[in-house]
């Protein structure tokens, strides 16, 4: 993220502060006509600039050209580079409790590509679209090999569309937000989808945006129903294709003296899955990166992957919440972690963050596994 000393010389506009205050000012700031104008030139910029860039890249067919300009440039894409840059923390809103939406933030970097190109001519502004054209480009093959969302698709539109075609009540995706400042919230969807009698539990990475944690809700839902993504099983997004230890779910009682609560198992199942294998890629760093996603499932992974790293958890439902237990065996070593939260996943997600706080798990790793790949 940059600084706005920093955005303004990115836009090669350090010696031309009214341009540059200008492009800062869409209408919620303020901005009218002027503003619009530095946004519209900033758009055609984009799409000469990339043509030419897609030319280089050897997309020869209109059609492959057309289609790749549009993942490109396209507007959650200019949002995210927005996000990239700092542009956010640089818009001064007329109401001082306005946080800028998504137009404002896609509308400001046009219009600083604009106001480059009013104030540099067209060749200068090569760099900046070349610099956007390549963090699209990252943004979207890290999605992929990581099994997430393209940003640039609808999926909440892909969703919706199969629940009509099976005359289904519609999901309600909304996403609510979970903290963050005025300036900068964070968004997340976390409840279930019914689909064909089958509820899926739905948790998402935080956002920035809440348009942004809907349509990974609906992406992660078509993962589940289709079964196309492989870092998804079907109906469990908490699996992850492999053999895991086994679950149980429990009912709360109380025992004699009324204080002490009691576990108690009431069946269990086994779950199989087939794990991914010859990725190339290092085991601590597959596992510090799925931790970040989701430690309970990170954990389980794990023990799918490796003879020594065994679990077992145990979920306790009653009124006030859910309580997760989770045993993680190291070795020889045992160790245990309490979560608790208002749902499932809440609670497994603190209990799986209980554990990591407890076991420095990427120091056993790099002792017993130096440089082993998955």
């Amino acid at each position: 993220m940059m600084n706005r000393a920093e955005i303004q010389k990115f836009f090669l506009l350090e010696n031309d502060p009214q341009f540059f205050e200008t492009a800062l000012r869409p209408r919620s700031c303020g901005g009218g006509a002027e503003f619009e104008q530095l946004a519209l030139y900033g758009d055609i910029v984009i799409d000469m600039h990339l043509l030419d860039y897609l030319i280089n890249e050897n997309f020869q067919q209109n059609g492959d050209i057309t289609k790749r300009k549009g993942k490109i440039h396209h507007k959650n894409v200019i949002i995210a580079f927005a996000d990239y840059l700092g542009i956010s923390d640089i818009l001064t809103p007329l109401d001082s409790t306005y946080h800028p939406k998504d137009n404002d933030l896609a509308e400001t970097v046009e219009a600083l590509i604009g106001a480059a190109f009013q104030a540099n001519g067209l060749e200068k502004c090569k760099p900046i679209i070349l610099t956007f054209a390549k963090f699209a480009q990252k943004i979207q093959e890290t999605s992929q090999k990581q099994g997430e969302f393209d940003i640039s698709k609808n999926y909440k539109g892909d969703l919706f569309d199969l629940f009509q075609k099976k005359h289904l009540v519609l999901p309600n995706l909304e996403a609510t937000r979970i903290g963050g400042p005025d300036n900068s919230a964070i968004f997340q969807f976390e409840g279930d989808v019914i689909f064909d009698g089958k509820k899926l539990e739905i948790p998402t990475h935080d956002w920035p945006r809440k348009d942004l944690a809907e349509q990974e809700a609906a992406y992660l839902a078509l993962c589940a129903i289709t079964g196309n993504n492989p870092e998804y099983s079907k109906f469990d997004l908490t699996r992850d294709n492999m053999p895991v230890s086994q679950e149980k779910t429990v009912h709360p009682t109380t025992s004699i003296d009324n204080e002490e609560l009691i576990f108690r198992k009431s069946g269990h199942q086994n779950i199989s899955m087939e794990a991914n294998q010859n990725t190339g890629e290092l085991l601590v760093e597959y596992v510090n990166r799925k931790a970040k996603e989701n430690v309970f499932g990170m954990l389980k992974l794990l023990s799918g992957r490796l003879d020594t790293v065994s679990g077992a958890s145990w979920t306790c439902e009653f009124s006030s919440g859910v309580l997760v237990l989770i045993n993680l065996q190291l070795g020889e070593q045992n160790y245990f972690a309490l979560g608790f939260g208002t749902s499932n996943t809440k609670a497994r997600k603190a209990a799986g963050e209980n554990m990591l706080m407890n076991v420095n798990l990427t120091e056993w790793l790099e002792k017993h596994y130096p440089n082993h790949k998955i």
